[in-house]
């Protein structure tokens, strides 16, 4: 089962390649990141294709999450990937874990004013 991981990155780097950083798993650990599995979130995620974010780095932009890369959040942009998960948890009427830690995990971001890293695989 694929699953995608998010974190949040304390001192975002605008120079730094966060696609090119070779130990996944490390990283995974290194942004305490909570797990999204695949099928769970491709049910909402579409709503983000409107969304404008980082691919990979800074520089390259790309709307909705990069599925199989690296997808840089920016604190501006976290409050429309809130408001379309919490659509989803009110539209399905389910309250996965997942999708509540993955909210609270937005805003907590929010709130520090924090980047979000999403690894999809």
């Amino acid at each position: 089962m694929a699953c995608h991981h998010f974190g949040i990155i304390d001192e975002f780097d605008d120079f730094h390649d966060y696609g090119a950083d070779g130990d996944y798993y490390g990283l995974v650990k290194k942004y305490n990141c909570v797990s999204y599995d695949d099928d769970a979130l491709e049910m909402w995620a579409r709503g983000l294709e409107d969304i404008e974010f980082h691919w990979h780095t800074h520089g390259n932009m790309g709307n909705g999450l990069a599925w199989w890369g690296v997808t840089l959040i920016p604190p501006d942009a976290i409050p429309k990937a809130i408001f379309i998960l919490e659509q989803h948890i009110d539209k399905t009427l389910r309250c996965e874990a997942e999708a509540v830690t993955l909210l609270g995990l937005l805003k907590k971001a929010l709130s520090d004013s924090k980047w979000v890293i999403h690894y999809g695989c």
